[in-house]
């Protein structure tokens, strides 16, 4: 079970104020709404509704900053194509655990926000994970608890 008391401890005095790692969620879900090939208006407003939506982001972030930080990604983006999806997740690579950990989950419950996993949100899943230093164990951890709904708030 994922639970994000840890998370709540050690993160979110680093996290306030900074939207590195909202700039990640965001990025992580763009990059799953294009595994396809292709990103169309309809995906980038599901990612924006669902960060609007995430209790995670929202404990953390106003509905102001998810859309500007939205609207940031997405020129991002436009302008260096999906390298800039890459280069955010790199960019906390480093962070602790709970950190990774806590993207790579919102990254995953986009994947999983339709019900169904495709082969090429597999695909894109095990590479965030990748970009992110997840370790196979924590990866499988996270997405079970997606998987079996039992993911705990507990901050």
């Amino acid at each position: 079970m994922f639970n994000f008391k840890a998370f709540a401890q050690t993160a979110i005095g680093r996290i306030t104020g900074h939207t590195d790692i909202l700039e990640a969620y965001l990025a992580g879900g763009i990059g799953m709404a294009a595994a396809d090939g292709r990103i169309d208006r309809e995906e980038l407003e599901q990612v924006r509704a669902s960060a609007k939506a995430d209790e995670f982001v929202t404990r953390l972030f106003s509905e102001d900053v998810i859309d500007s930080t939205m609207n940031k990604m997405v020129q991002k983006i436009k302008a260096s194509g999906m390298a800039a999806i890459d280069k955010e997740l790199e960019d906390i690579a480093g962070e602790d655990d709970p950190i990774r950990h806590a993207v790579y989950l919102c990254i995953y419950k986009t994947a999983k926000a339709d019900g169904v996993l495709d082969p090429a949100e597999v695909k894109m899943a095990d590479k965030y994970a990748g970009l992110l230093n997840i370790t196979p164990a924590d990866k499988a951890g996270i997405e079970d608890s997606v998987d079996d709904n039992e993911i705990v708030f507990d901050f």
